[in-house]
């Protein structure tokens, strides 16, 4: 009786080691329990630094002439927020994107010889969708589209000229609106967070802007055509909740 009682209590010894040994196998541990699986979807806010180049022209359509440009370029700087969906290998998203601006520049206008012209963006705006190919898990290729705003501040100013006092001669200020088109390709290096290369091309068309003389070269107003592409290369990074 002894000895069946011995056997019977090593086994059930035996049979209650194993099962925690199965269990501990089965269990996953709690890292790869907690360890999130990477997804594009969701929504995420960052920040991006550039530069751009602006190309510029005005017409005076008064008197037939083009008045030349006021081509520059400059740094460029701000944020972003947006949204994006993974279906399988494609991401599908919109975003919103506001960077300031030092993108300026100056010419010879060609319509009064002895006067600049000079450009400046203080600020470029974007409101896109996008679509992108996931390449790897981490890795997403995209292409993106949509409406762009940028605020200029255009004047001219004598310099050498005898036909207009020396000193400021006309300005406008106004903010174009008009598309964009671009691409780039964003990088995911932790479950929450990505970085990213991105090119930009914004198209204004052509408008009609009211540019207001100075007192000094006195006072009128007149009409100019004006006709703008802004291009920007940016990098940033992004937190994605």
């Amino acid at each position: 009786m002894k000895t069946f009682l011995r056997l019977l209590l090593g086994t059930a010894c035996c049979c209650v080691a194993s099962g925690a040994i199965a269990a501990d196998m089965a269990l996953p541990s709690p890292q790869l329990a907690l360890r999130p699986s990477l997804t594009w979807t969701g929504c995420y806010v960052g920040g991006n630094v550039g530069g751009g180049v602006n190309t510029i022209t005005g017409f005076d359509p008064t008197v037939g002439v083009s008045v030349g440009n006021g081509n520059g370029a400059g740094f460029v700087g701000g944020g972003q927020v947006g949204c994006d969906y993974q279906f399988n290998s494609i991401v599908v998203g919109i975003a919103g994107m506001f960077d300031g601006s030092a993108i300026s520049g100056t010419s010879p206008n060609l319509e009064v010889p002895g006067v600049t012209n000079k450009s400046v963006i203080p600020w470029l705006a974007t409101l896109t969708g996008r679509i992108g190919f996931v390449a790897t898990p981490s890795t997403l290729l995209y292409a993106k589209g949509g409406a762009a705003w940028a605020q200029n501040n255009i004047s001219t100013t004598n310099v050498s000229s005898p036909l207009v006092p020396v000193g400021p001669v006309s300005s406008s200020s106004y903010t174009a609106s008009g598309w964009t088109v671009g691409g780039g390709l964003e990088y995911a290096f932790a479950p929450h967070w990505s970085v990213f290369a991105e090119y930009d091309y914004m198209d204004f068309g052509t408008s009609t802007r009211i540019f207001n003389d100075s007192p000094a070269a006195g006072g009128g107003s007149g009409p100019f055509n004006i006709t703008q592409q802004v291009q920007i290369a940016i990098v940033g990074v992004n937190f994605r909740y």
